[in-house]
């Protein structure tokens, strides 16, 4: 247990399991930025889940506002989209500008993600 062994000769199919997104949308500074999503809020779509990018400088702000350390800034989209193929749960804390294209990614990868839009209406 906990060292690196070496399998060969493997046949048949390994069932895996992705892990779900749960895509987080926060607005850009122009439209409030972080300090228009509430704390109470984003801890709540973060629970419960394993491993967290981030994606523009809202988003950061965003987290370290909560005492929360994303595990991806630079490259976390790959990194989220890795995570999941691999059945960990996951969240994307990504500013509104990126929010589309990334969803689109997701589609395109058949990855199953949920949307949480963090704005207060």
């Amino acid at each position: 247990p906990g060292e690196d062994v070496g399998v060969a000769k493997l046949s048949g199919i390994i069932a895996l399991e992705e892990g779900m997104i749960r895509v987080c949308k926060v607005p850009r500074i122009q439209r409030g930025g972080s300090r228009s999503v509430s704390p109470d809020r984003i801890l709540d779509a973060l629970e419960g889940l394993d491993y967290i990018g981030a994606v523009g400088i809202e988003a950061k702000v965003l987290l370290k506002s909560v005492d929360v350390t994303e595990d991806a800034f630079f490259g976390a989209r790959e990194g989220v989209l890795e995570a999941s193929f691999h059945g960990i749960n996951c969240a994307m804390v990504i500013v509104d500008e990126e929010f589309t294209g990334f969803l689109k990614r997701l589609e395109s990868a058949g990855l199953p993600y949920e949307i949480c839009d963090l704005s207060i209406s």
